[in-house]
């Protein structure tokens, strides 16, 4: 019986520390997240949607129909989509005394810049992947489509400049610009 008791106890102290370390690594991705981006932050959309014109009006073909069957688009308000499910658990609060020496030991080794690298690299794939949608329902006439594309590119982009340094943000939006460049040339 009292090895049961022991090892229930042992378990709970195991909870609490583990909740302590997540808390305090949220915190600390929280407090790495750069609130101001970069000052030269530069707005994708722009550029993206002038591409898209110019590719629509050299594919435009009035012979051809957007949509083959009968059926209109579906509404956005029709959406299957269910609102998210309040949850009545209440987080666990951590005061500074219960952080102690493991917290001081991540603030003293978490680098902000290099806390999750990743990141940056997932957002400049997300936003390629985007731009090449964009372009590929640019050239099939699907204007709505596209936009929408331009939009998501176009806050991902937002997003990386909080993520990236400002020499990667510039080599980035200059790869860009000389893709956007091809494109209105070719």
């Amino acid at each position: 019986m009292k090895d049961t008791a022991f090892f229930n106890a042992l378990i709970r102290g195991i909870e609490k520390v583990y909740n302590r370390i997540s808390v305090t690594v949220l915190r600390k991705r929280m407090a790495g997240y750069n609130k101001q981006p970069v000052q030269s932050a530069n707005d994708l959309k722009s550029p993206l949607l002038d591409c898209v014109d110019s590719i629509i009006v050299d594919h435009q073909d009035t012979s051809k129909t957007l949509h083959d069957n009968d059926r209109p688009v579906p509404d956005a308000s029709t959406s299957l989509n269910k609102p998210a499910e309040k949850h009545t658990d209440k987080p666990h609060i951590i005061n500074g005394r219960d952080a102690g020496e493991l917290a001081k030991h991540y603030k003293e080794t978490a680098v902000k810049s290099e806390l999750y690298p990743e990141i940056a690299r997932k957002l400049q794939h997300s936003i390629w992947e985007h731009i090449h949608a964009t372009i590929r329902y640019a050239r099939l006439g699907d204007k709505r489509n596209a936009e929408m594309h331009t939009d998501i590119a176009n806050s991902a982009f937002k997003e990386l400049a909080h993520h990236a340094t400002e020499e990667q943000y510039q080599a980035f939006m200059m790869k860009i610009r000389e893709y956007l460049d091809s494109l209105k040339s070719g």
